[in-house]
Protein backbone atom coordinates (compact mmCIF):
# COMPACT_ATOMS: atom_id res chain seq x y z
CA UNK A 1 0.00 0.00 0.00
CA UNK A 2 2.82 2.33 0.77
CA UNK A 3 4.37 1.94 -2.68
CA UNK A 4 1.01 2.54 -4.40
CA UNK A 5 0.39 5.67 -2.34
CA UNK A 6 3.76 7.09 -3.27
CA UNK A 7 3.21 6.48 -6.94
CA UNK A 8 -0.18 8.21 -6.83
CA UNK A 9 1.00 11.24 -4.81
CA UNK A 10 3.79 12.21 -7.19
CA UNK A 11 1.59 12.71 -10.30
CA UNK A 12 -1.11 14.47 -8.24
CA UNK A 13 1.42 16.93 -6.81
CA UNK A 14 2.89 17.62 -10.23
CA UNK A 15 -0.59 18.24 -11.69
CA UNK A 16 -1.43 20.67 -8.90
CA UNK A 17 1.74 22.62 -9.52
CA UNK A 18 1.06 22.67 -13.26
CA UNK A 19 -2.50 23.96 -12.77
CA UNK A 20 -1.28 26.63 -10.38
CA UNK A 21 1.39 27.74 -12.84
CA UNK A 22 -1.16 28.03 -15.67
CA UNK A 23 -3.46 30.08 -13.43
CA UNK A 24 -0.64 32.49 -12.58
CA UNK A 25 0.24 32.91 -16.26
CA UNK A 26 -3.36 33.61 -17.26
CA UNK A 27 -3.80 36.07 -14.41
CA UNK A 28 -0.63 37.93 -15.35
CA UNK A 29 -1.68 37.97 -19.01
CA UNK A 30 -4.98 39.67 -18.26
CA UNK A 31 -3.65 42.02 -15.55
CA UNK A 32 -3.11 45.68 -16.35
CA UNK A 33 0.51 46.82 -16.84
CA UNK A 34 2.15 48.67 -13.97
CA UNK A 35 1.80 52.45 -14.08
CA UNK A 36 4.55 54.37 -15.83
CA UNK A 37 6.55 56.50 -13.44
CA UNK A 38 6.62 60.05 -14.72
CA UNK A 39 9.33 62.58 -13.95
CA UNK A 40 7.93 65.88 -12.69
CA UNK A 41 8.18 68.69 -15.26
CA UNK A 42 10.67 70.66 -13.14
CA UNK A 43 12.44 67.68 -11.59
CA UNK A 44 15.77 68.06 -13.41
CA UNK A 45 15.89 71.83 -13.02
CA UNK A 46 15.08 71.52 -9.33
CA UNK A 47 17.93 69.08 -8.80
CA UNK A 48 20.34 71.39 -10.61
CA UNK A 49 19.13 74.33 -8.55
CA UNK A 50 19.73 72.41 -5.32
CA UNK A 51 23.22 71.45 -6.42
CA UNK A 52 24.09 75.02 -7.43
CA UNK A 53 22.70 76.30 -4.14
CA UNK A 54 24.73 73.79 -2.15
CA UNK A 55 27.95 74.69 -3.98
CA UNK A 56 27.32 78.43 -3.64
CA UNK A 57 26.72 78.14 0.09
CA UNK A 58 29.88 76.11 0.59
CA UNK A 59 31.95 78.69 -1.33
CA UNK A 60 30.38 81.53 0.66
CA UNK A 61 31.20 79.89 3.98
CA UNK A 62 34.78 79.35 2.84
CA UNK A 63 35.05 83.01 1.85
CA UNK A 64 33.77 84.15 5.24
CA UNK A 65 36.21 81.90 7.11
CA UNK A 66 39.15 83.06 4.99
CA UNK A 67 38.34 86.74 5.50
CA UNK A 68 37.95 86.34 9.25
CA UNK A 69 41.21 84.40 9.53
CA UNK A 70 43.13 86.93 7.40
CA UNK A 71 41.78 90.06 9.08
CA UNK A 72 40.66 88.87 12.49
CA UNK A 73 43.96 89.63 14.25
CA UNK A 74 45.26 93.21 14.39
CA UNK A 75 47.88 93.92 11.74
CA UNK A 76 49.61 97.28 11.46
CA UNK A 77 50.63 96.58 7.86
CA UNK A 78 47.00 96.92 6.64
CA UNK A 79 45.15 100.20 6.79
CA UNK A 80 41.85 100.50 8.63
CA UNK A 81 40.20 101.37 5.32
CA UNK A 82 41.04 98.01 3.73
CA UNK A 83 40.18 96.13 6.91
CA UNK A 84 36.77 97.74 7.40
CA UNK A 85 35.96 97.71 3.68
CA UNK A 86 36.58 93.96 3.53
CA UNK A 87 34.89 93.03 6.80
CA UNK A 88 31.83 95.04 5.74
CA UNK A 89 31.27 92.51 2.93
CA UNK A 90 30.87 89.60 5.34
CA UNK A 91 27.40 90.60 6.54
CA UNK A 92 25.90 90.81 2.98
CA UNK A 93 27.22 87.30 2.35
CA UNK A 94 25.54 86.01 5.51
CA UNK A 95 22.28 87.64 4.52
CA UNK A 96 22.51 86.08 1.07
CA UNK A 97 23.01 82.68 2.68
CA UNK A 98 19.49 82.91 4.10
CA UNK A 99 18.05 83.03 0.58
CA UNK A 100 17.68 80.29 -1.99
CA UNK A 101 19.30 82.29 -4.81
CA UNK A 102 22.67 80.69 -5.74
CA UNK A 103 23.57 83.53 -8.12
CA UNK A 104 23.20 86.15 -5.41
CA UNK A 105 25.18 84.08 -2.93
CA UNK A 106 27.97 83.47 -5.45
CA UNK A 107 28.16 87.17 -6.40
CA UNK A 108 28.44 88.32 -2.78
CA UNK A 109 31.00 85.61 -1.94
CA UNK A 110 33.12 86.44 -5.01
CA UNK A 111 33.30 90.12 -4.06
CA UNK A 112 34.44 89.19 -0.56
CA UNK A 113 37.00 86.64 -1.79
CA UNK A 114 38.58 89.04 -4.28
CA UNK A 115 39.36 91.66 -1.63
CA UNK A 116 40.36 89.18 1.05
CA UNK A 117 42.67 87.29 -1.33
CA UNK A 118 44.29 90.50 -2.55
CA UNK A 119 45.17 91.53 0.99
CA UNK A 120 46.46 88.05 1.77
CA UNK A 121 48.69 87.80 -1.32
CA UNK A 122 50.02 91.34 -0.90
CA UNK A 123 51.29 90.51 2.58
CA UNK A 124 52.51 87.09 1.40
CA UNK A 125 54.69 88.46 -1.41
CA UNK A 126 56.04 91.23 0.77
CA UNK A 127 57.13 88.63 3.32
CA UNK A 128 58.67 86.22 0.77
CA UNK A 129 60.55 88.97 -1.08
CA UNK A 130 61.85 90.51 2.14
CA UNK A 131 63.11 87.08 3.26
CA UNK A 132 64.80 86.58 -0.12
CA UNK A 133 66.73 89.83 0.25
CA UNK A 134 67.74 88.90 3.77
CA UNK A 135 68.93 85.39 2.84
CA UNK A 136 70.51 85.69 -0.60
CA UNK A 137 70.18 89.33 -1.60
CA UNK A 138 73.94 89.69 -1.42
CA UNK A 139 74.21 87.56 -4.58
CA UNK A 140 72.56 90.36 -6.59
CA UNK A 141 74.11 93.61 -7.73
CA UNK A 142 73.24 96.86 -5.98
CA UNK A 143 70.95 98.10 -8.82
CA UNK A 144 68.95 94.84 -8.79
CA UNK A 145 68.61 94.90 -5.01
CA UNK A 146 67.42 98.49 -5.22
CA UNK A 147 64.68 97.49 -7.69
CA UNK A 148 63.47 94.76 -5.35
CA UNK A 149 63.44 97.10 -2.35
CA UNK A 150 61.53 99.67 -4.36
CA UNK A 151 58.84 97.14 -5.30
CA UNK A 152 58.52 96.01 -1.67
CA UNK A 153 58.21 99.60 -0.43
CA UNK A 154 55.55 100.43 -3.02
CA UNK A 155 53.44 97.44 -2.00
CA UNK A 156 53.83 98.25 1.70
CA UNK A 157 52.71 101.85 1.16
CA UNK A 158 49.74 100.70 -0.92
CA UNK A 159 48.63 98.38 1.91
CA UNK A 160 48.51 101.34 4.25
CA UNK A 161 46.55 103.46 1.78
CA UNK A 162 42.94 103.55 0.67
CA UNK A 163 42.97 102.67 -3.04
CA UNK A 164 42.20 99.14 -4.19
CA UNK A 165 43.49 99.77 -7.72
CA UNK A 166 46.87 100.97 -6.47
CA UNK A 167 47.17 97.98 -4.18
CA UNK A 168 46.28 95.63 -7.02
CA UNK A 169 48.87 97.22 -9.34
CA UNK A 170 51.73 97.17 -6.82
CA UNK A 171 50.96 93.58 -5.85
CA UNK A 172 51.00 92.49 -9.50
CA UNK A 173 54.41 94.13 -9.97
CA UNK A 174 55.88 92.50 -6.86
CA UNK A 175 54.41 89.06 -7.60
CA UNK A 176 55.75 89.06 -11.16
CA UNK A 177 59.16 90.13 -9.89
CA UNK A 178 59.24 87.28 -7.40
CA UNK A 179 57.70 84.54 -9.55
CA UNK A 180 59.60 85.23 -12.78
CA UNK A 181 62.86 86.85 -11.57
CA UNK A 182 63.79 86.10 -7.99
CA UNK A 183 62.81 82.43 -8.20
CA UNK A 184 65.38 81.95 -10.99
CA UNK A 185 68.11 83.20 -8.69
CA UNK A 186 66.77 81.17 -5.79
CA UNK A 187 66.68 77.99 -7.89
CA UNK A 188 70.27 78.52 -8.97
CA UNK A 189 71.47 79.01 -5.40
CA UNK A 190 69.59 75.94 -4.22
CA UNK A 191 71.12 73.90 -7.03
CA UNK A 192 74.59 75.10 -6.02
CA UNK A 193 73.80 73.95 -2.48
CA UNK A 194 72.79 70.54 -3.83
CA UNK A 195 76.11 70.20 -5.65
CA UNK A 196 78.03 71.11 -2.49
CA UNK A 197 76.21 68.32 -0.63
CA UNK A 198 77.32 65.73 -3.19
CA UNK A 199 80.70 64.05 -3.38
CA UNK A 200 81.42 64.67 -7.04
CA UNK A 201 84.55 64.36 -9.12
CA UNK A 202 86.58 67.49 -9.99
CA UNK A 203 85.50 67.01 -13.62
CA UNK A 204 81.79 67.20 -12.79
CA UNK A 205 82.28 70.15 -10.46
CA UNK A 206 84.17 72.00 -13.16
CA UNK A 207 81.42 71.31 -15.73
CA UNK A 208 78.83 72.72 -13.38
CA UNK A 209 80.82 75.84 -12.51
CA UNK A 210 81.47 76.61 -16.17
CA UNK A 211 77.76 76.19 -17.02
CA UNK A 212 76.49 78.58 -14.33
CA UNK A 213 79.21 81.21 -14.77
CA UNK A 214 77.24 83.33 -17.32
CA UNK A 215 74.20 83.49 -15.05
CA UNK A 216 76.25 84.46 -12.02
CA UNK A 217 77.81 87.20 -14.11
CA UNK A 218 74.33 88.43 -15.12
CA UNK A 219 73.34 88.57 -11.45
CA UNK A 220 76.06 91.17 -10.95
CA UNK A 221 74.63 93.36 -13.72
CA UNK A 222 71.58 95.59 -13.78
CA UNK A 223 69.14 93.75 -16.09
CA UNK A 224 66.60 91.13 -15.12
CA UNK A 225 66.11 90.25 -18.77
CA UNK A 226 69.75 89.22 -19.03
CA UNK A 227 69.31 86.90 -16.05
CA UNK A 228 66.26 85.38 -17.68
CA UNK A 229 68.12 84.84 -20.97
CA UNK A 230 71.08 83.16 -19.29
CA UNK A 231 68.80 80.89 -17.28
CA UNK A 232 67.05 79.73 -20.44
CA UNK A 233 70.41 78.83 -22.00
CA UNK A 234 71.33 76.45 -19.19
CA UNK A 235 72.43 72.97 -20.33
CA UNK A 236 70.09 70.23 -19.18
CA UNK A 237 72.65 68.69 -16.83
CA UNK A 238 72.68 71.81 -14.64
CA UNK A 239 69.38 70.70 -13.10
CA UNK A 240 70.61 67.12 -12.57
CA UNK A 241 72.07 67.69 -9.04
CA UNK A 242 68.64 68.75 -7.81
CA UNK A 243 67.06 65.43 -8.80
CA UNK A 244 70.05 63.34 -7.75
CA UNK A 245 70.04 64.70 -4.20
CA UNK A 246 66.27 64.27 -3.91
CA UNK A 247 66.42 60.65 -5.08
CA UNK A 248 69.28 59.85 -2.71
CA UNK A 249 67.39 61.39 0.21
CA UNK A 250 64.29 59.43 -0.73
CA UNK A 251 66.29 56.22 -0.81
CA UNK A 252 67.89 56.81 2.57
CA UNK A 253 64.53 57.69 4.11
CA UNK A 254 63.03 54.48 2.70
CA UNK A 255 65.82 52.36 4.18
CA UNK A 256 64.85 53.65 7.63
CA UNK A 257 61.31 52.36 7.15
CA UNK A 258 60.07 48.88 7.96
CA UNK A 259 60.70 47.25 4.59
CA UNK A 260 62.04 43.86 3.61
CA UNK A 261 65.82 43.43 3.96
CA UNK A 262 66.10 42.60 0.26
CA UNK A 263 64.43 45.93 -0.54
CA UNK A 264 66.95 47.76 1.63
CA UNK A 265 69.77 45.96 -0.12
CA UNK A 266 68.38 46.90 -3.52
CA UNK A 267 68.00 50.57 -2.57
CA UNK A 268 71.49 50.74 -1.05
CA UNK A 269 72.93 49.18 -4.20
CA UNK A 270 71.20 51.87 -6.28
CA UNK A 271 72.62 54.61 -4.03
CA UNK A 272 76.10 53.11 -4.32
CA UNK A 273 75.74 53.10 -8.10
CA UNK A 274 74.94 56.83 -8.04
CA UNK A 275 77.94 57.55 -5.80
CA UNK A 276 80.16 55.68 -8.23
CA UNK A 277 78.72 57.56 -11.22
CA UNK A 278 79.34 60.89 -9.48
CA UNK A 279 83.06 60.09 -9.58
CA UNK A 280 82.93 59.93 -13.36
CA UNK A 281 82.63 62.67 -15.98
CA UNK A 282 78.93 62.65 -16.93
CA UNK A 283 76.07 64.27 -15.02
CA UNK A 284 73.59 62.51 -17.30
CA UNK A 285 74.99 59.10 -16.39
CA UNK A 286 74.71 59.93 -12.68
CA UNK A 287 71.11 61.09 -13.17
CA UNK A 288 70.28 57.86 -14.99
CA UNK A 289 71.63 55.87 -12.07
CA UNK A 290 69.59 58.05 -9.69
CA UNK A 291 66.42 57.00 -11.50
CA UNK A 292 67.25 53.49 -10.29
CA UNK A 293 66.79 54.68 -6.70
CA UNK A 294 63.31 55.91 -7.55
CA UNK A 295 62.44 52.54 -9.09
CA UNK A 296 63.77 50.69 -6.06
CA UNK A 297 61.71 52.92 -3.74
CA UNK A 298 58.53 52.39 -5.70
CA UNK A 299 55.46 52.29 -3.47
CA UNK A 300 52.11 50.59 -3.65
CA UNK A 301 49.27 52.77 -2.30
CA UNK A 302 51.77 54.88 -0.40
CA UNK A 303 53.07 51.91 1.66
CA UNK A 304 56.27 49.86 1.35
CA UNK A 305 56.09 46.77 -0.84
CA UNK A 306 55.01 43.63 1.01
CA UNK A 307 55.81 40.20 -0.47
CA UNK A 308 53.09 37.60 0.12
CA UNK A 309 53.51 33.94 -0.84
CA UNK A 310 50.28 31.99 -1.29
CA UNK A 311 50.51 28.19 -1.63
CA UNK A 312 47.52 26.44 -3.15
CA UNK A 313 46.22 23.06 -2.00
CA UNK A 314 45.30 19.97 -3.95
CA UNK A 315 46.22 16.91 -1.90
CA UNK A 316 49.12 15.03 -3.48
CA UNK A 317 49.58 17.92 -5.92
CA UNK A 318 51.02 19.91 -3.00
CA UNK A 319 54.29 18.28 -3.98
CA UNK A 320 54.49 20.65 -6.99
CA UNK A 321 54.69 23.96 -5.07
CA UNK A 322 57.09 22.24 -2.66
CA UNK A 323 59.36 21.50 -5.62
CA UNK A 324 59.09 25.06 -6.87
CA UNK A 325 59.94 26.51 -3.46
CA UNK A 326 62.88 24.13 -3.11
CA UNK A 327 64.22 25.29 -6.46
CA UNK A 328 63.70 28.92 -5.48
CA UNK A 329 65.71 28.37 -2.32
CA UNK A 330 68.43 26.62 -4.31
CA UNK A 331 68.76 29.41 -6.85
CA UNK A 332 68.67 32.27 -4.35
CA UNK A 333 70.61 30.40 -1.66
CA UNK A 334 68.14 31.96 0.79
CA UNK A 335 65.45 30.32 2.94
CA UNK A 336 61.89 30.99 1.86
CA UNK A 337 61.14 32.70 5.17
CA UNK A 338 63.60 35.46 4.26
CA UNK A 339 62.24 35.94 0.75
CA UNK A 340 58.64 36.75 1.77
CA UNK A 341 56.98 38.83 4.46
CA UNK A 342 53.87 36.65 4.76
CA UNK A 343 53.26 33.01 3.82
CA UNK A 344 49.68 31.71 3.60
CA UNK A 345 48.16 28.59 2.13
CA UNK A 346 45.08 26.45 1.63
CA UNK A 347 44.77 22.76 2.55
CA UNK A 348 48.16 21.10 1.93
CA UNK A 349 49.54 24.51 1.04
CA UNK A 350 48.97 25.58 4.62
CA UNK A 351 51.05 22.71 6.01
CA UNK A 352 54.37 24.20 4.95
CA UNK A 353 56.00 26.33 7.62
CA UNK A 354 58.91 28.08 5.89
CA UNK A 355 60.18 29.35 9.25
CA UNK A 356 60.99 25.80 10.32
CA UNK A 357 61.46 23.91 7.05
CA UNK A 358 64.52 24.06 4.86
CA UNK A 359 62.70 22.98 1.72
CA UNK A 360 65.83 22.68 -0.34
CA UNK A 361 67.15 20.19 2.22
CA UNK A 362 63.88 18.40 2.87
CA UNK A 363 63.08 17.98 -0.82
CA UNK A 364 66.26 17.23 -2.80
CA UNK A 365 65.84 18.25 -6.40
CA UNK A 366 66.66 14.95 -8.21
CA UNK A 367 64.41 12.88 -5.96
CA UNK A 368 61.52 15.32 -6.44
CA UNK A 369 61.91 15.25 -10.20
CA UNK A 370 61.80 11.47 -10.19
CA UNK A 371 58.72 11.53 -7.97
CA UNK A 372 56.87 13.89 -10.25
CA UNK A 373 57.84 11.91 -13.34
CA UNK A 374 56.60 8.71 -11.71
CA UNK A 375 53.37 10.46 -10.73
CA UNK A 376 52.90 11.71 -14.29
CA UNK A 377 53.50 8.27 -15.75
CA UNK A 378 51.02 6.74 -13.31
CA UNK A 379 48.43 9.43 -14.24
CA UNK A 380 48.85 8.70 -17.96
CA UNK A 381 48.27 5.01 -17.41
CA UNK A 382 45.11 5.65 -15.48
Amino acid sequence: MTRITRRICVPVSFSAVLVLLIAVILTSWNAAPPPVRKIPPNGVSNLKHEEDLRNARWSAEQAINAAENNLGAPDASISDFFRHDTMALIEPVRLALRTDNPDEIAAKATALSERSDLLFHARLYIGMTTKFLSDVGRELSSPLRAQVKEAILASQQALKGADWNTLRATNNTLSRLYDYRLELVENLLQTIDKVNRLKVSPKLREQFQVAIAPLREAMRGNSWDQIDDQYRQFPNFVHAPWFIVNYIEEGRATIKEDVHPSENKKIQSAIDAVDAALQGDSWQRALTQAYGIQVACRRFDGSPCVRILYIDGGGIRGIIPAMMLAELERRTNTPIAKLFDYVVGTSTGGIFDPRQLDLAGVLPQPRMIDAVQDLGAWSNKT
